[in-house]
């Protein structure tokens, strides 16, 4: 039986056999003269340093060494000792939890900080850096968010160069209105540098006025007044038609002007009229013309810039008269860019090929004709409806992001209401539009066509109605639009137009 003396000698042998914390590489902890950096707060961070290497300990939960992070200094590079934990502590993150935090990049910029403070600012201020790379920071902070928000202020030093100011404003984000980004470093690339130069007060006056993160999208009114008093677009190119330019002021950056109407309502014959027009006047346009043949847009392109139905001629004539046809065809065909693919195409393959026409080929319009080519282009194992709201809100991203226009040509469904269809020259309206709500709430304008194909004094009349006017918000019946089958022209007449 054990008697208490028994025990109390037990106790003191598992004493005797715990083992003290030991570092997995034994260097020592000195100051290191060529970073300006004391041995007390080498100490402090278990920072440890030979010749050739340095070790960086980071520690668990309670505080023991795990992992090593290896500086080698000739020739330079990076690696690691021990056993990384998952999720693991921060450089530095044993020193406290409370008052006010820095996040650095790295572990020379965090022991560079600290030492840049005084006493008296030691007491309130911690001072950590991410265990790896700055791409992988907010994977990094995440795990710790809680520590983290545990403090009244955080600043984030990261390096001046593009991957450090993107990824300081995603931890910004994360982290919320306790955050600052450090932005002032001037002509440094981060804070060694700034520190390694002598220059404390540039390092410290920019922790100091750590600015607080505005996220994306976050814009105060009283940064905007430049803009209003000097606006860089103050109108767009011109339609061909003067009753469309009243009320639109043109064709603007960062629009999306929707043209719909019923089958065979001659929304391709608008749609390539714009596009003409628009080139005759030097704009590069984009058509995507996916339900004909580039040659066939082309033609009739031809035929409306000389005035006759070339596209109807037989090859005889065209041969014969082959120098009108060129003459005509220089007056916009260097302004013009066509796709040769016929049917549906992928929904990212459009995006991309939109994104060449403009960023490569410098057009500042793009035309699709029509919108249901995008959307028959839709995974069909995916949600119809979502899609097609997501298709028509990336093409209204898509112009605002590249600063071009987009027209869409859009089909309507038939009206079921028991008036009369648009196809047959009822008054079409936004509740027809195709597959999608969003089709009605994205773009800036709608435009939709009214045409009588069975009224035989006026069935090549056509109703142009806006039904959506985003800027203005003039709506109504705007103009009236012939066509002339011989000249493969517009004329526009105002006559009866009035607003709705």
């Amino acid at each position: 039986m054990s008697t208490v003396g028994d025990m109390l000698a037990k106790i003191q042998q598992n004493k005797t056999d715990v083992k003290p914390i030991r570092p997995i590489v034994e260097a020592p902890i000195q100051a290191i003269d060529d970073w300006g950096i004391s041995k007390r707060t080498c100490t402090l961070y278990g920072y440890r340093s030979t010749d050739k290497n340095h070790y960086a300990d980071f520690k668990d939960k309670d505080g023991q060494t795990v992992a090593q992070h290896v500086r080698r200094l000739e020739p330079k590079g990076f690696s690691w000792v021990g056993e990384r934990p998952k999720p693991m502590q921060l450089f530095g993150q044993n020193l406290g939890n409370q008052g006010n935090l820095i996040i650095c990049e790295g572990e020379k910029d965090c022991l560079c900080v600290r030492e840049l403070l005084t006493v008296r600012e030691s007491q309130t201020w911690v001072v950590v850096s991410i265990p790896d790379g700055v791409t992988s920071a907010v994977q990094s902070i995440k795990p710790h968010l809680s520590w983290v928000l545990g403090f009244e202020s955080v600043r984030i030093l990261f390096d001046t160069d593009k991957p450090g100011v993107t990824n300081a404003q995603k931890v910004a984000e994360l982290i919320g209105p306790k955050a600052r980004i450090v932005t002032g470093l001037g002509e440094y690339k981060d804070a060694a540098d700034a520190w390694l130069a002598g220059d404390k007060a540039t390092l410290k006056l920019a922790i100091v006025q750590a600015k607080k993160h505005r996220p994306d999208g976050v814009v105060a009114a009283v940064d905007l007044m430049e803009q209003v008093l000097h606006p860089k677009i103050h109108r767009g190119h011109d339609f061909p038609w003067k009753g469309w330019n009243d009320c639109t002021e043109g064709l603007k950056p960062g629009e999306v002007h929707m043209i719909a109407g019923g089958t065979g309502i001659g929304k391709s014959l608008f749609s390539r009229s714009i596009g003409l027009r628009l080139c005759m006047t030097g704009v590069r346009v984009a058509y995507l013309g996916f339900e004909e043949s580039t040659s066939c847009t082309y033609e009739r392109m031809i035929s409306e810039c000389m005035g006759q139905a070339m596209y109807r001629r037989p090859e005889e004539w065209r041969v014969e008269h082959q120098q009108e046809i060129r003459d005509a065809a220089k007056t916009f065909a260097q302004n013009l860019f066509l796709i040769d693919k016929f049917g549906s195409i992928d929904f990212d393959v459009f995006f991309a090929n939109v994104r060449h026409y403009v960023l490569s080929e410098q057009c500042s319009v793009v035309i699709l004709d029509h919108f249901s080519i995008i959307a028959d282009g839709i995974d069909l194992r995916a949600d119809q409806r979502r899609a097609i709201d997501q298709a028509i809100k990336k093409l209204k991203e898509l112009a605002m992001e590249l600063n071009f226009t987009f027209i869409v040509v859009c089909h309507i469904a038939r009206n079921n209401s028991g008036s009369t269809p648009a196809e047959e020259g009822g008054e079409p309206h936004i509740g027809l539009l195709k597959g999608s709500s969003s089709l009605g709430q994205i773009p800036d304008y709608i435009w939709m066509l009214q045409r009588n194909p069975n009224d035989k004094e006026k069935n090549n009349l056509t109703h142009c109605w806006l039904k959506k006017n985003r800027i203005k918000g003039e709506v109504g019946m705007k103009c009236m639009l012939e066509y002339n089958i011989n000249t493969c022209q517009f004329t526009e007449t105002r006559e009866g137009v009035g607003a709705i």
